[in-house]
């Protein structure tokens, strides 16, 4: 039992010292904490570890258990659950490394602590880790990430620290410290005896989203995120909404009936028929979908490095929505939302690679063509990336073109053809165009890595 306690030291003082880099590394310089806040947070965060460390407990306590009930009285037994115990504990420092840089990484990309949304990248595994290497600070994380590996790994292979003078009889433990350590392990995964588990909300100790951030644990927000996100998750969460659905569904009506609008099937409550008198003009649409564009790189927005002086022209002659949010935090999201109105729902997936979804909607494209429209869709990168091909050939768009369109002389990188090869191959649609045509556009330049 030394031996774990060991362990429980370590992952402490472990998840101490990464909350300090967390710190260091993330912590906004416009932002200004007071020494009281920063304590109370990393000490705060003392309680999302153990209930982590709590969890790791578990096999150990199952193997002590286990041990106790076969009442073996060998020596060499406990030899073995030092070694289990031994290698367990390099298998979870090597995870803990893993978590802990790539929690880095995703909070430069994301502003949020690591949660369930990684497990959607998983899939581009090979574009993901070609973005690595190329894009600082992403590669130096990486580099970073293996030789603390590796160091871990010799470390314990020289038995330092934690095998040094645990004998093999310092695994016995009685049947009474048993109980009390299952006790502990309770209250501590519970994060105290509260009557409600810790859950996502604990970690609001502040009013500075940075601070709730300092003071969360990776490992237990993963978990906590990836736990919920499946859909049955949130069933206790929809029944105590005290509204029925027809309440709802009159809310709703009563809040997109304008004038002119008819409401023409009860079964299908939103679908509404609009009725406008004016003469309709066949106007050519472009809708260029500008990949990772973000408002803090735009002059308009505030930017003073002049990265968009074109946009911030363009914006002048146009009108510029200044509070437009984003309906999701990936590019399919995006594509459904602009194009469809499908809205990206929280915890599923999109609904361009649902394998479940086999079925045309009300998109933009399907809409004009019924007024006679050319309808193409043409994107820098693999059509295949997303499903896009697949979706969008069924989704009222005639032509849906991508990489290959474009000239095999092309500048490149792994996600996709630079934006003015993209561009150029788009003059030539509209140039070849005979009637009223829909081009929408999606480029990659802005999205890493450059080079």
């Amino acid at each position: 039992m030394n031996l774990w306690k060991k362990y429980i030291i370590m992952l402490i003082f472990t998840f101490s010292i990464s909350r300090i880099l967390f710190f260091i590394i993330h912590n906004p310089t416009q932002q200004r904490f007071s020494f009281d806040q920063i304590l109370y947070a990393l000490l705060h965060g003392i309680r999302f570890d153990l209930s982590v460390i709590s969890y790791f407990s578990i096999p150990i306590f199952i193997l002590w258990i286990l041990s106790y009930l076969l009442r073996v009285s060998e020596g060499n037994i406990y030899s073995y659950i030092n070694l289990i115990i031994h290698n367990y504990g390099i298998m979870i420092s090597i995870f803990l490394i893993m978590v802990f840089f790539i929690d880095i990484g995703f909070y430069f990309e994301f502003n949020s602590r690591l949660n369930y949304l990684v497990f959607d990248y998983i899939e581009e595994f090979d574009t993901i880790f070609a973005t690595i290497i190329n894009v600082y600070p992403f590669n130096i994380l990486l580099l970073s990430m293996v030789l603390l590996i590796i160091l871990i790994i010799y470390l314990f292979r020289q038995n330092k620290y934690l095998m040094k003078n645990s004998s093999t009889h310092s695994q016995v433990i009685s049947g009474k410290s048993m109980v009390l350590f299952f006790v502990c392990m309770i209250i501590t995964i519970r994060g105290g005896i509260q009557d409600e588990p810790i859950n996502l909300g604990s970690a609001s100790i502040s009013n500075s989203r940075f601070i709730n951030h300092l003071n969360m644990n990776p490992v237990w927000n993963l978990g906590y995120s990836f736990i919920n996100s499946f859909k049955g998750a949130d069933d206790k969460k929809y029944h105590s909404i005290k509204i029925t659905i027809d309440n709802a569904q009159d809310l709703i009506r009563e809040n997109i009936n304008h004038t002119k609008t008819d409401f023409i099937n009860s079964q299908y409550p939103l679908l509404r028929k609009s009725i406008y008198p004016q003469k309709q003009i066949q106007y050519n649409v472009v809708i260029m979908i500008m990949e990772s564009f973000f408002s803090h790189n735009i002059g308009v927005f505030g930017n003073k490095q002049n990265l968009s002086p074109n946009f911030d022209q363009i914006s002048k002659r146009g009108l510029l929505f200044s509070r437009f949010f984003s309906s999701g935090t990936r590019t399919n999201n995006a594509l459904s939302s602009i194009l469809l109105s499908f809205p990206a729902l929280p915890r599923f997936k999109s609904i361009l690679n649902d394998d479940q979804v086999e079925q045309s909607f009300s998109s933009l494209a399907t809409l004009l063509k019924k007024r006679n429209y050319d309808t193409s869709l043409l994107y820098a990168g693999d059509i295949n990336d997303d499903n896009i091909y697949t979706f969008f050939s069924t989704q009222g768009y005639d032509n849906v073109l991508g990489e290959e369109f474009l000239s095999d002389t092309a500048f490149s990188t792994s996600y996709g053809v630079a934006d003015e090869y993209l561009y150029d191959a788009a003059k030539g649609i509209i140039r070849d165009s005979k009637t009223p045509y829909l081009l929408t556009l999606l480029n990659v330049s802005n999205h890493q890595p450059y080079i």
